[in-house]
């Protein structure tokens, strides 16, 4: 299987579906797996532990997508830096942020598309959104432990190096801050070499996580948690990511 391509207008029209479409437009079936759509809002709606937030607290979004995680994170009130590898995806969620994107173009079947008009988010009325070009490899930001929050959704099997990526996130989460990650574990050879999957013989992904990061973060809490994504009107991808929280030690 060939790595994602996040710079095609295709791919950012796709995304911006996933993150801001209508219910009807992701899912034009009533019989189908509503639970799984506005994922984006939910894995930080599920995960996030608003009781242990501090006023003014600061948060990452690494790999940000086109940032509806990330502006679902300032309505708690934090002040967030989103980031991803894709120019055209940042370049969308900009536009977002701005109110400029109204209208995309998705597949209905072959070579006919339909227009869809986007749900923008509200903006906040707490927080706030910044949104950059950057490497989960070599985050664009200090390597400081000042974030209260740092998500990482759908992104530890998109990387060349998983605990690499692991490390920079931990590195800029303060003591007692919140550590979200959320992964279906769809690992590709066109992304990372299989000797850095985080999955080893006899031991789950989640067993794996708990060992390379326990000295230094808690599991405090894990669901499971569905998404949907939109090929065309009648074939979706349907995922179960594994979503946890863990809370870095004092």
């Amino acid at each position: 299987m060939s790595a994602p391509d996040y710079e095609s207008r295709e791919a950012v029209d796709q995304y911006l579906l996933f993150h801001y479409g209508p219910d009807e437009a992701n899912l034009p079936w009533s019989f189908g797996p509503s639970g799984a759509l506005r994922y984006p809002v939910r894995v930080v709606e599920e995960l996030l532990d608003p009781a242990i937030l501090r006023s003014g607290g600061k948060a990452l979004d690494i790999g940000c997508a086109v940032g509806a995680s990330s502006f679902a994170l300032a309505h708690h009130g934090l002040e967030v830096t989103g980031f991803d590898l894709s120019v055209a995806l940042i370049e969308a969620a900009n536009a977002v942020s701005r109110g400029e994107v109204r209208d995309i173009s998705i597949p209905r079947s072959g070579h006919l598309k339909e227009t869809v008009s986007l749900l923008l988010p509200a903006k906040p009325t707490s927080g706030k959104v910044t949104f950059l070009v950057g490497d989960a490899m070599n985050p664009p930001t200090p390597a400081e432990p000042h974030n209260d929050v740092i998500l990482l959704a759908n992104l530890i099997d998109r990387v060349p190096d998983p605990w690499k990526c692991l490390q920079e996130a931990i590195k800029r989460l303060r003591p007692g801050g919140q550590l979200l990650l959320a992964s279906p574990y769809t690992w590709l050879e066109s992304c990372a070499r299989p000797g850095k999957w985080l999955v080893r013989d006899g031991e789950t992904p989640l067993e794996v996580l708990q060992r390379i990061m326990g000295q230094e973060l808690e599991l405090v809490y894990r669901t499971d948690i569905p998404f949907l994504i939109r090929d065309h009107e009648r074939k979706f991808q349907w995922s179960v990511a594994e979503g946890t929280r863990w809370i870095k030690a004092s």
